[in-house]
């Protein structure tokens, strides 16, 4: 199923890559503001909506980094954008599901909130 998703991505990643856009002038470009979509991250060495992934961003010197919060069932947010631990853990967590300290337990890298 991931293999699957994983193409399926890259197939609309490609079509919207192919859709034209109007340019930005001169101007707009100096005043852009870069946006880090859950950090920097390649899901490979460095995953999303980790701290890595962030300090990353913050390196290459990004306006700003998105992320999503969950809660645990004990009612600790995290960082995650997903419901569960799937796509980028390959583990079957639903976090609503689980306690704080058994989530830090088998994902250490999940930053909180805080």
């Amino acid at each position: 199923m991931n293999l699957f998703l994983n193409i399926l991505q890259s197939v609309v990643d490609f079509i919207i890559y192919l859709i034209p856009y109007p340019k930005l002038t001169s101007k707009e470009l100096r005043e852009v503001k870069i946006v880090a979509h859950r950090g920097w991250h390649d899901n490979l060495n460095t995953f999303e909506n980790t701290m890595q992934a962030f300090e990353t961003a913050l390196e290459n010197n990004l306006w700003g980094i998105e992320f999503d919060i969950r809660w645990t069932n004990d009612h600790v947010p995290i960082i995650l954008h997903d419901k569960d631990t799937n796509r980028i853990w390959d583990k079957d967590i639903l976090i609503e599901g689980i306690s704080f300290k058994n989530l830090r337990a088998e994902l250490p890298q999940i930053p909180t909130l805080e």
